[in-house]
């Protein structure tokens, strides 16, 4: 009746549902894109368009970690395995769960330096371990105050911060890590 649909969920509500995440034409051009409705079909889009681009062999860093939180996992663990098919590298995905403001926050925009600390020193990955870039407040901060070189100097790995688009971590970050 109205043309338009009327209530937009977010993402989470598919995720709790146990539903896939609805196809591109379903978001009416994603005006509510900045409320988190519709960044995990940008990102599922942009990773198909980026990998269909990419040209490059393995990246410098053999051992990939990509962080994230419960609630986004399974959308970064379907972007880890085609990464890892498209590099040979080996992508792992470590999800941090949020004990800083309670585990029922499930989201990677929340993920803080403590939470982070912990869950490195307990699954001690190597090689590079790539935080998304919306878990920190202008790159450098997590909500807790605690900084990229806070996590390097508590656990000892190489932890960089990666752009939390797929476009921009396929076309522009990855082919640096190369």
């Amino acid at each position: 009746r109205l043309g338009t649909s009327f209530v937009f969920p977010s993402d989470e509500w598919f995720f709790y549902a146990g539903e896939p995440v609805p196809p591109t034409e379903w978001y009416e051009g994603f005006p509510q894109f900045e409320d988190g409705v519709g960044t995990c079909r940008m990102f599922l889009d942009q990773a198909e368009e980026g990998f269909r681009a990419l040209s490059l062999g393995k990246p410098s860093a053999a051992q990939l970690h990509l962080v994230t939180a419960p609630l986004p996992s399974k959308v970064i663990e379907r972007f880890a395995s085609r990464l890892a098919e498209a590099t040979g590298a080996d992508v792992e995905v470590l999800v941090v769960p949020n004990d800083f403001f309670g585990r029922g926050i499930t989201i990677a925009g929340l993920i803080t330096g403590e939470d982070l600390i912990r869950s490195l020193q307990e699954a001690r990955p190597e090689g590079v371990v790539l935080v998304p870039d919306i878990a920190l407040k202008d790159e450098r901060v997590f909500l807790d105050e605690v900084t990229i070189a806070d996590v390097r100097r508590e656990t000892g790995c190489d932890v960089r911060v990666c752009p939390s688009s797929a476009e921009v971590f396929l076309g522009e970050f990855l082919p640096a890590l190369a």
